[in-house]
């Protein structure tokens, strides 16, 4: 199998996510989404993954890459193709099935529960978890449930935390894929714009955080891209996956 990534920034790179795809035998090619390049295309794929970026959804004339992006997502729920959008991705996910993103009430930083609408113990992406997942989060806006979708998981400050938009497309507020490194350099780099000067210890203790419940936010992010991964291959062995 063949994942194709959509990188928005190079500090939010695969990460967890192409060090779990690679052990499972899963070949993957990073696409850094600003930089020139032919268009992309999904032939030869058997997934398509979208990672978190600082921009905005909704900023397609400062980011013309957007446009690209959302066309990609589109595609693939057309032909029913595996398709997970986190943060930044899963909103260009919403926003390609014509939905609205918008600022949501509150900020979310740092270590967040999320949890699980009954709706989600069905739900393939989901088999083996809940009732709260420990994910890791840095974003302001949120995204609506598209047409034919289901909200899956949401947290205290934001409703829309997994949706499945379609029978193997999803989109994910938090962010499974990052480690408590990858955290500390965000808030290291963006944090103190995104949240103000007067809260730069905060940020020490949001990481400190994050770094203390690294096991459990990945041993919850393999579960979710093992199913996953179960959906690009059903007939895979889930023991081994």
């Amino acid at each position: 199998m063949r994942a194709l990534i959509l990188q928005f920034e190079s500090d939010d790179p695969p990460d967890h996510l192409g060090e779990h795809l690679a052990a499972h035998g899963v070949a993957w090619d990073a696409a850094l989404m600003p930089a020139p390049r032919v268009p992309l295309a999904l032939d030869g794929y058997d997934m398509l993954v979208a990672l978190g970026g600082a921009m905005g959804a909704n900023d397609i004339a400062e980011f013309p890459f957007l446009n690209e992006a959302a066309r990609l997502m589109r595609a693939a729920v057309e032909r029913d193709l595996p398709c997970l959008g986190i943060c930044l991705g899963g909103q260009l996910l919403a926003r390609a099935l014509g939905v609205p993103v918008t600022r949501n009430p509150e900020q979310e930083v740092g270590l967040i529960e999320v949890a699980l609408a009954p709706a989600a113990r069905d739900d393939p992406l989901l088999r083996g978890l809940g009732p709260t997942l420990a994910t890791v989060q840095f974003h302001q806006d949120t995204f609506a449930v598209p047409e034919g979708g289901v909200l899956l998981a949401s947290s205290a400050r934001c409703t829309t935390q997994i949706v499945r938009c379609a029978p193997r497309a999803y989109a994910l507020q938090f962010h499974p894929e990052a480690s408590w490194q990858a955290f500390a350099g965000w808030i290291e780099q963006g944090y103190l714009s995104f949240a103000g000067p007067e809260k730069a210890t905060l940020g020490r203790v949001l990481v400190d955080e994050v770094r203390a419940h690294d096991p459990t936010v990945r041993a919850h992010a393999n579960a979710l891209f093992d199913n996953f991964l179960h959906l690009a291959a059903p007939g895979r062995d889930r023991a081994c996956a």
